[in-house]
């Protein structure tokens, strides 16, 4: 007999209720709701392809829509869009899924670090964040919402870039040292609520 499908309470607005869950219905949940997000993003509407941003005819321009009421996309726009794509290409590999703290800190406004290490008063701040699981290289944090977000949890997802090898290949066998190196080359792999994909800003401490 197959085993019984997760079923995850929704609040009035769609949100998913998963304060509750244990930790492998915590991560059968937000499985779930990954999945439900990567078919979200495939069937998004107003999304542009490198073809149409490469669209010069008018009757092209037309199927775009319109960038503000009674205002259309222009070439010029098409463009823009092409110069910030070409460009994040450049920054960030698309061999490498995912974004280090380097890169996440440098994009973070100082507010939202705050935040992340509850260093505000308001309510906003993240006060609980426990490890939920690990799998190869890669460990699943469970993090509290703030007081403020409309979500109850989300989930994120830590990758240890260089783990199997310092594992197998430890510095002096010292495999505490090894513990700690892995530790430094880390990138933040995905970062997931319980209804929308988010980014997080965070430091090491």
């Amino acid at each position: 007999m197959p085993p019984k499908k997760l079923e995850v309470s929704k609040n009035d607005s769609g949100r998913y209720l998963t304060s509750g869950l244990n930790e492998k219905q915590f991560m059968q949940a937000f499985d779930m709701i990954r999945k439900q997000q990567t078919g979200n993003r495939r069937s998004a509407k107003r999304t542009l392809t490198p073809a149409q941003l490469r669209a010069k005819k008018a009757s092209d321009m037309a199927k775009l829509g319109e960038k503000s009421k009674g205002v259309p996309f222009t070439v010029d726009d098409l463009r823009e869009f092409e110069q910030n794509r070409n460009q994040h290409k450049t920054k960030f590999s698309s061999k490498t899924a995912g974004i280090t703290y380097a890169q996440l800190v440098a994009g973070s406004r100082e507010i939202d670090i705050k935040r992340a290490n509850n260093q505000v008063q308001d309510g906003s701040g993240i006060t609980r964040a426990s490890l939920s699981g690990i799998k190869s290289n890669m460990v699943v944090v469970r993090v509290k919402a703030s007081m403020k977000s409309v979500h109850e949890e989300h989930m994120v997802r830590i990758r240890l870039e260089e783990f199997d090898d310092l594992i197998h290949e430890p510095p002096g066998d010292n495999f505490s040292l090894a513990a700690k190196q892995a530790c430094k080359a880390v990138s933040l792999s995905t970062v997931i609520v319980a209804g929308t994909s988010i980014g997080i800003d965070t430091r090491r401490r």
